[in-house]
């Protein structure tokens, strides 16, 4: 489908599809009619979430940067080949295949920014270390805090889910609109990929692989963690530190009003560091710019949102 979006200078046509790789992977993409080598960004989705969500961030940048989005295994239209423990394991072959067709998905040589939300995060991360020539800036949005999550919030999580796909889009966007503030945009676009979750894949106990700090070592792009100040953010003061002394490279730890979704619970200074980002992989802001933080504190001033 084609969608009008805004951008200064004139109003370009966004064109949505889809592609089913050949690996079975499918991948949800923003292109704009631009000609340009423009930045590219591979957004990876957190746990029951779907390539789908990243909609509302690809239109909002969409002047900037075109967006592609994979639906991981058991999630979204990407099936689940069990039966071992859902694991980092499977993710990571999918995302590397996405990574080796992206020629065909959006053109040769643009710059490539990876951005992982949660379990998506350590995809991404584990994909920067694994192509580091390929990967121009990694963003971490509120990469998760344990390593195995135990068997008792895997069921209550199954739970959950199980209930959302019982009731429906609109009860499923009811319920969570009593606990999130986010747009009804955002809201029908989760509520939606709920339904397409597969929960007898997402049920098995999850075991994300070596931790986090382990595999920033081996990551030489620049690196820009977004993290929220609320109390489900899952990223501590000490395990920011612990990140942010992991990392090889520039680093930029950025701490906005949310929780532990920050795209969504503050959309507008998350696209401000979207773009900040953007700037330096396209080269129009250089990045060794970017700010370099050295311990867990409050985001940049420029991006300070009342």
């Amino acid at each position: 489908t084609l969608l009008d979006t805004h951008m200064a200078g004139g109003t370009p046509r966004l064109a949505q599809d889809t592609v089913l790789l050949p690996g079975g992977v499918n991948v949800q993409r923003w292109l704009a009619d631009r000609a340009e080598r423009r930045p590219v960004v591979l957004a990876l989705h957190g746990w029951t979430d779907a390539g789908a969500v990243f909609g509302p961030m690809a239109r909002a940048l969409a002047d900037v940067a075109d967006v592609i989005a994979p639906d991981m295994p058991g999630h979204g239209r990407t099936a689940w080949a069990g039966p071992a423990p859902y694991s980092y394991d499977v993710l990571l072959p999918s995302v590397l295949q996405v990574l080796d067709a992206l020629p065909q998905l959006v053109g040769p040589g643009r710059p490539l920014v990876i951005e992982g939300h949660s379990m998506g995060a350590i995809a991404a991360a584990r994909a920067a270390a694994a192509r580091p020539d390929a990967v121009s800036h990694l963003v971490l949005e509120e990469p998760p805090r344990r390593a195995i999550l135990h068997r008792r919030d895997v069921r209550k999580d199954m739970t959950w889910l199980r209930r959302l796909q019982r009731v429906g889009i609109p009860e499923s966007i009811e319920l969570m609109s009593r606990i999130v503030e986010w747009s009804p945009e955002e809201l029908e676009i989760w509520a939606s990929t709920k339904m397409d979750a597969d929960p007898d894949a997402l049920g098995t106990l999850r075991e994300w692989g070596e931790p986090l700090v382990r595999t920033l070592e081996s990551v030489t792009s620049p690196v820009t963690i977004i993290c929220g100040r609320g109390r489900d953010s899952s990223v501590s003061g000490r395990r920011a530190r612990q990140y942010i002394g992991a990392c090889r490279g520039t680093v930029e730890l950025v701490r906005l009003d949310a929780g532990h979704n920050p795209r969504r619970d503050n959309p507008a200074a998350f696209e401000g560091v979207m773009r900040q980002v953007l700037a330096g992989a396209a080269g129009t802001e250089g990045i060794a710019d970017v700010t370099t933080v050295t311990a867990a504190v409050s985001m940049p001033e420029n991006f300070t949102v009342a």
